[in-house]
């Protein structure tokens, strides 16, 4: 699956699993916090 924009910040293949691991990276306020998740878990609902 090619992701052309929104792109993941750091992805880790790893080829005897076949995984590979997506890790998001975001900085926010703790009020704004569930809200920054819930955005992020959206963006990779497909997958």
């Amino acid at each position: 699956m090619l992701i052309n924009y929104n792109k993941p910040n750091i992805f880790i293949v790893d080829k005897i699993r076949k995984e590979i691991t997506i890790v998001e990276v975001g900085i926010t306020g703790f009020e704004n916090l569930h809200a920054f998740e819930t955005k992020k878990k959206h963006k990779y609902d497909l997958l």
